[in-house]
């Protein structure tokens, strides 16, 4: 249920994480794409 309110069509915004290494790995994804989205706005 939580993946599919997460996910749109063409951008998944779902991680599955299901231990604390790619917890990590999912939040470094995420903090990589608010910099990119920062440096191209």
């Amino acid at each position: 249920m939580m993946k599919a309110c997460a996910t749109e069509p063409n951008q998944p915004y779902y991680y599955n994480a299901p231990d604390g290494n790619e917890l990590e790995d999912a939040f470094s994804n995420i903090a990589a794409d608010l910099i990119d989205l920062h440096i191209s706005q």
